[in-house]
């Protein structure tokens, strides 16, 4: 890539690098030099599974996109720490399918680390895998805040071999809950929500945590379609008959546009507020966010072309200018967060090798994640004890913005620390605490 705006690879690279620092310990130069020298002559196997075929397509397939683009960057400068960069892709499909891809990664072609994974529920079937073999699972995608957990229902005891790169469904939710309280106080809400793991935990968390910053807000609608419905008219239905001031959805993919799309098509967008990732996903799928959307509230997002300030981190225009040129695309949630994954990964060998002084196994760069703290499109992301990073998120209302499919009006920026609950707590028991 051309260097533009004063920032060129290199100082990427340097900025990306700060990661290791900022978890303790740093590589100089020369120290990469006599890694590189001694690296092992086999290449460092990676795996991206995620959906590219399907309905789903459109949230998994920019993370293989963003892997393709940077396995090629690292290996264009000499690999990682001297070694190549060896990349397969999978579709993801159900979960059987996901089982026996893991299975055969794991045991078969012995990758060492797999990233992404779109569905909860695949995710939550492939981390076991992973875990058992020793092998780095980083899920880019999923919004599941139990993936790290080693029991789904307990808390306290964390995968020492699975991370988590995206905001789970927690800061996902929560975040939703403390925007519709701030827009819309004492609004009347319809929840519409894909009946799966993914679905239930919004639907769960944005309900507890409403009820507590917003007391005269009540739900009038609760609906549950099956992942991936073509027709929501029964739903849109009960929806026009409850008149809500909020319609919250968590869809994803090409349920997200093809919900809104009928939501317009029958009216409800006039008389109510959408708030869901459409945004994301009509700029994923090329098209224009339907005017009818305008001042409505996305899920707030963890990053924009313009958010973070790209003046202010240059990354954030860097890794857009990355994508775009490949894609002619803004960079969707799905490629950012895959990234995010794939730079901690670097860190996290990068962080291992400077403890050892040697190329690091897998058991020394797991243990290397946990106080990590590592530089992307999106900001800083902050590896904790329970293998999650946390990263910013903004709120507010859908505006045009050209060149961009959207911006976001009367944006604000939501801590991490009032939408994370800490590593070894429940969080809906967390939320009841406020």
């Amino acid at each position: 890539m051309k260097k533009e705006s004063g920032f060129s690879r290199r100082d990427a690279m340097k900025l990306m690098g700060l990661g290791t620092l900022a978890g303790g310990l740093y590589l100089t130069g020369a120290q990469r030099e006599a890694l590189a020298a001694d690296a092992p002559k086999a290449p460092f196997k990676l795996a991206v599974v995620a959906f590219s075929t399907g309905p789903a397509t459109s949230y998994g397939y920019p993370g293989h996109e963003m892997m393709e683009l940077l396995v090629n960057h690292y290996n264009q400068n000499g690999g990682l720490l001297g070694r190549k960069l060896e990349l397969s892709k999978d579709d993801e499909g159900p979960v059987a399918k996901v089982v026996e891809t893991f299975k055969r990664l794991t045991q078969q072609d012995k990758v060492d680390a797999i990233l992404g994974v779109a569905s909860s529920g695949n995710a939550l079937a492939a981390a076991p895998i992973a875990e058992e073999s020793k092998t780095i699972f980083i899920n880019t995608l999923a919004r599941t805040h139990k993936v790290t957990w080693q029991n789904p229902d307990d808390p306290t005891k964390f995968r020492k071999y699975v991370f988590k790169a995206v905001n789970d469904t927690i800061a996902h939710a929560a975040s939703a809950a403390l925007a519709c309280a701030k827009f819309f106080p004492g609004a009347k809400v319809a929840h519409v929500h894909p009946d799966y793991a993914y679905g239930h935990e919004i639907h769960d968390i944005f309900d507890t945590v409403l009820k507590k910053v917003d007391p005269k807000a009540e739900t009038v609608a609760e609906l549950w379609p099956k992942l991936f419905t073509p027709d929501y008219s029964p739903h849109i239905a009960k929806i026009l008959s409850t008149k809500p001031t909020v319609v919250f959805n968590s869809f994803w993919g090409a349920d997200s546009t093809r919900f809104a799309d009928q939501c317009i098509q029958r009216g409800v967008a006039k008389h109510s507020k959408l708030m869901g990732d459409h945004g994301e996903f009509y700029s994923t799928e090329k098209r224009p966010l339907p005017k009818e959307l305008i001042g409505h509230p996305p899920f707030p997002v963890e990053g924009l072309p313009t958010a973070p300030d790209p003046n202010k981190w240059p990354l954030n225009k860097f890794y857009y200018d990355m994508y775009y040129q490949a894609h002619q695309n803004a960079t969707p949630a799905g490629a950012a967060f895959t990234g995010a994954g794939f730079l901690a990964l670097v860190a996290a060998v990068e962080r291992a090798a400077a403890v050892t002084g040697s190329w690091p196994s897998n058991d020394q760069i797991a243990a290397a994640f946990p106080g990590l703290a590592v530089a992307h499109q999106l900001g800083w992301s902050t590896y904790r004890s329970d293998g999650k990073a946390s990263t910013p998120k903004w709120a507010g209302l859908y505006k045009e913005q050209k060149p961009y499919n959207f911006g976001i009006d009367q944006i604000y920026h939501i801590p991490m620390e009032e939408v994370c609950a800490p590593p070894g707590e429940d969080p809906l028991e967390w939320i009841k605490k406020w």
